[in-house]
């Protein structure tokens, strides 16, 4: 047994950050503010400063048991703080400030057995603890007591059995994985007395499997395909007053499968000039809205995010220092939905005749960049 790639380092940061709202009053139909609440300060604002400090010590190391075997491992203990305080003004406005701090000590790890068949084969396992610090909420003037004004950390433990291999011209390789996360204290967004804010959830599981193939049949092309399947749900209820979600729910924006396939192919044109063109298509499953406990009781289930495939293309010309490519990203012009403000509003139930409040992913976006090396 030896020690011969090991690391030991600190971390720290200093952040500080601003949510700075106004709400404001214009003439209908234009952006001329309105005068009448000028000498009051405006209908309302909220201004939040916070700020979040952390340090931390860490190491890792890999052992090697003969050719064949290795051992990683690693370690990372944390401090973390944070504090935001929250003023309003105008009509609006709250008429205390609100405050809110956080601390939290932590310890994550990561150990990972690997058996290496050979230098184009092997096998492993990886076991992990994961942190996520919570953080304060912007909370309206006037909200009552019980909107909380923070929300607190959520932790993971993993575990991944995998392989990866190729053959020894490169042909072909495969990466192959399946995974297990339990989830404590998961952080979502919920409803408290119709005030949107983060909370903390109560447990959750995610079992899934990737795979990754690779091909390179001649020189130059390349071609791929990935496929995912993801079974995240919950364990245990959730308020239901401020989320409504019960033990076997999906997890919001979790779709059960993805897939995604590429290929692309260079070939040279002279005094050290290569050409490329290629392609992807990814293709994503339904998933669920957010938990929203109003639109649970006026359609019975949760919003439901449907299906949705992206095209992109790109070509492009590499003269060494400079390159030039052309591209056209979601050329369809998919409206993949990637995040809902407001369920009840968004009319999601009659999707997309009727939806309103939705992040949506790129519209067909037709573009040419230039990029130079120094």
């Amino acid at each position: 047994m030896e020690i011969n790639n090991w690391l030991v380092g600190g971390y720290y940061t200093h952040e500080k950050a601003l949510i700075d709202q106004q709400i404001l009053a214009v003439e209908p139909g234009t952006l001329t503010l309105q005068p009448y609440l000028a000498e009051f300060g405006g209908i309302g604002s909220a201004n939040q400063p916070s700020k979040y400090e952390e340090y931390a010590g860490f190491a890792n190391a890999t052992l090697h048991f003969g050719e064949h075997v290795d051992l990683d491992f690693g370690g990372r203990y944390s401090h973390n703080s944070q504090s935001t305080s929250q003023t309003g003004g105008g009509v609006l406005g709250a008429p205390d400030p609100l405050s809110g701090s956080s601390s939290d000590n932590v310890f994550t790890y990561s150990v990972a057995p690997k058996y290496k068949f050979s230098d184009h084969a092997s096998l492993y396992a990886r076991v992990a603890r994961g942190y996520r610090p919570g953080g304060p909420n912007t909370i309206p003037p006037g909200a009552p007591s019980n909107v909380p004004l923070t929300f607190g950390p959520d932790r993971v433990t993993s575990y991944e059995v995998g392989f990866k291999g190729e053959t020894a011209d490169r042909t072909f390789g495969i990466d192959a994985a399946v995974y297990r996360i339990d989830w404590t204290d998961i952080q979502l967004y919920g409803v408290v007395n119709n005030y949107g804010v983060n909370i903390n959830g109560s447990t959750a599981r995610v079992n899934g499997a990737e795979v990754t193939a690779t091909l390179r049949p001649v020189r130059g092309f390349v071609t791929a395909i990935n496929a995912a399947y993801t079974d995240a749900v919950l364990t245990g209820d959730t308020d239901p007053q401020s989320l409504g979600a019960v033990d076997g729910d999906r997890l919001p924006f979790s779709p059960k499968y993805t897939v995604s396939m590429s290929a692309d192919y260079n070939w040279d044109i002279g005094n050290d000039v290569v050409a490329s063109i290629g392609g992807t298509i990814r293709s994503v499953g339904e998933q669920t809205g957010p938990y929203d406990p109003a639109y649970l009781a006026t359609v019975g289930r949760f919003a439901r995010i449907p299906a949705y495939e992206q095209v992109d293309l790109r070509a492009s010309i590499d003269f060494g220092r400079y390159n030039l490519q052309a591209y056209v990203k979601n050329l369809t012009n998919a409206r993949g939905v990637t995040a809902i403000l407001n369920p009840t509003s968004s009319g999601l139930a009659n999707y997309p005749n009727d939806a309103g409040a939705v992040g949506i992913i790129r519209p067909r976006t037709i573009g040419l960049s230039v990029t130079a090396g120094f």
